[in-house]
């Protein structure tokens, strides 16, 4: 089972490193993560907890103790998400205690996020709605649609739609479990995605991810241990040295 994984990321002129560690309990239920950043300002050295709790023995939680998804690192102003499930066990809902409040659908293929984001005056945001959509395709994320309303209304003016589009290798995704619904999984993934990893929705690992009309592809290479489990990778914009480049590592129990 996969541990821990670990990121660092060069970018002109410094870098970035992330360092998540995963914590299950003797069912295989996810009870915590925690997450450390650092980067290369002076003091720049942080550490986030997401706690996850259950009813008795239910495989799904119903609570999530966590960093506010709108808070800076050095900020870390925490709430809960209290999160709601259909009876297929898809995440339907979640509300936060800051007065966030996501729904989730699910048309063919695919999933729609709406996320109604209050003013959050301590953190000098604006009231936000966000009307998002991923569509999949054997398995894998094939695409995400990312998409900012104004007004701040389900009937707002969308902003141009920022989309990525992604392709997959042979490679099986470590951060993939089972046990957790897409649903849930793309929630997971709102609060820790730093150039499309980690993913924990897709079943393969990435091959290139493409953020149409502003850069080239980002095109993943990975390599497996002993055992054949992948153990780390890169991933880069080829004839590009300039761009930010992303190396990968993870550790299993």
């Amino acid at each position: 089972m996969l541990s821990t994984w670990h990121l660092h990321m060069t970018i002109p002129n410094g870098f970035i490193t992330q360092a998540d560690t995963l914590y299950h309990d003797d069912q295989n239920r996810l009870v915590k993560i925690t997450d450390h950043y650092t980067d290369d300002a002076p003091d720049d050295d942080w550490q986030r907890h997401f706690i996850f709790t259950y009813h008795g023995t239910d495989s799904l939680p119903y609570l999530m103790n966590a960093p506010s998804a709108f808070s800076s690192y050095n900020k870390q102003t925490v709430c809960d998400y209290l999160l709601y499930y259909d009876n297929l066990g898809r995440i339907i809902k979640d509300s936060t205690s800051e007065g966030t409040v996501t729904a989730f659908s699910y048309p063919e293929n695919s999933i729609i996020i709406d996320s109604h984001v209050p003013l959050i005056p301590q953190e000098n945001d604006p009231e936000n709605y966000f009307h998002d959509s991923l569509s999949f395709h054997s398995g894998n994320l094939l695409a995400y649609y990312q998409n900012m309303l104004q007004p701040a209304l389900p009937t707002g003016i969308p902003f141009p739609v920022q989309t990525t589009i992604f392709t997959y290798s042979s490679f099986s995704n470590p951060l993939y479990n089972r046990g957790i619904p897409r649903g849930l999984a793309v929630f997971l993934n709102t609060f820790f995605w730093r150039s499309t990893l980690p993913d924990f929705v897709s079943e393969r690992l990435i091959s290139t991810s493409t953020l149409v009309s502003i850069n080239p592809p980002l095109t993943y290479s990975w390599k497996t241990d002993s055992a054949g489990r992948v153990s780390g990778g890169s991933a880069e914009v080829p004839g590009y040295p300039n761009l930010s480049k992303y190396d990968y590592e993870f550790t299993y129990q």
